[in-house]
């Protein structure tokens, strides 16, 4: 299973509580994660509303944090 197939397979059987992920089903999906939060940090710091100085987050990646 590749990264693409993982996170499709997670987005797909979300609400599915019978049965278990494979390992690398759930790695692949913690990587994806990880990198697209880190991608949306960039942007909100690029975008320049990110307060660096006092680490409040910003909208964008209250978003994302509480999407998941």
């Amino acid at each position: 299973m590749n990264m693409k197939e993982a996170v499709i397979s997670v987005l797909k059987n979300w609400n599915n509580f019978t049965g278990r992920a494979s390992r690398s089903e759930f790695w692949y999906f913690c990587l994806a994660y990880f990198l697209i939060a880190i991608a949306v940090s960039f942007v909100d710091i690029a975008s320049g509303t990110a307060d660096l100085e006092s680490g409040q987050m910003e909208m964008i990646d209250i978003l994302w944090s509480n999407g998941y």
